[in-house]
């Protein structure tokens, strides 16, 4: 629910976000950002790339997000949706925050992540 693309994409939109900088302005601060992350925690986040992982699976993926999803933004799901080889299960819901479809759209999400599950499982034992 609400994945991201690349965690170095969504940093610098938080840095733009939080701050007064433009995106353009709040970019020129990834090589920085990038550097700081592994000195400072040990984490490499240049390849943290979902988007890129999605396109390994060789079986339909599931992906939900909110459309109007202001922290992660719905172009990140057009960037997984692209990389997948196989035609995903996509539902973007209206009307929610951040990783809330689950709850504010309980009803249907259940349904569809039930459906989900089902169909790989029964792709799994053919």
């Amino acid at each position: 629910d609400s994945s991201f693309a690349s965690l170095t994409d969504l940093v610098v939109q938080e840095v733009a976000d939080r701050t007064y900088l433009p995106l353009w302005g709040a970019s020129l601060f990834r090589p920085g950002l990038i550097r700081a992350a592994k000195v400072m925690k040990g984490l490499d986040l240049d390849k943290v790339l979902p988007a890129e992982a999605a396109g390994e699976y060789t079986y339909p993926i599931a992906l939900v997000h909110c459309k109007s999803d202001q922290r992660i933004k719905i172009t990140h799901l057009a960037q997984i949706r692209a990389q997948v080889q196989e035609p995903p299960w996509l539902v973007a819901y209206l009307n929610c925050d951040h990783s809330n479809a689950r709850f504010d759209h309980a009803e249907h999400y259940n349904a569809t992540a039930l459906s989900y599950f089902n169909s790989r499982i029964e792709g799994d034992l053919e």
